[in-house]
């Protein structure tokens, strides 16, 4: 959100789009799917359903709040139906095990999440202060 922020736009589809792809996520680990296929693969949907709503704003001429707005409705109504309104149910393997690790691991006694996202402030860093189109994306926001 900081990288949509920095070049004055806003993203207000992100919770749902957080759920959506968190239960895409649940439900592959729930037919025993290895975890990471289904972290990347949820990954892959949020890519792609971001950069859907990214051409919608930048070649449909569509204001940011509106076009996310819609976005944010839209997918809390897929989700209530991919989800059909109840909780995805993991089961308990070990696989799901696996998949709990990225929210309750705690690896050399820090939190994933942290590691996560560390890495993530570490690589939007170097971005914005040592790659070439770090500038670029800081100048479109002025």
């Amino acid at each position: 959100m900081t990288l949509v922020i920095l070049t004055s736009g806003i993203d207000l589809s992100v919770g749902s789009l957080l759920a959506l792809t968190g239960a895409v996520a649940a439900s592959i680990v729930g037919v025993e799917v290895n975890a990471l296929v289904a972290v990347a693969a949820a990954l892959a949907l949020g890519a792609a359903i971001g950069a859907v709503t990214g051409v919608i704003v930048a070649k449909g001429r569509v204001q940011a709040f509106i076009a996310t707005l819609v976005m944010m409705l839209l997918l809390r109504g897929v989700t209530m139906v991919y989800t059909d309104g109840s909780p995805v149910n993991t089961g308990f393997t070990d696989n799901a095990d696996l998949f709990g690790w990225f929210g309750i691991g705690r690896p050399l006694g820090v939190p994933t999440p942290v590691w996560i996202m560390a890495i993530v402030f570490i690589a939007a860093w170097y971005m914005l202060a040592s790659h070439p189109s770090g500038t670029l994306y800081l100048r479109a926001g002025r």
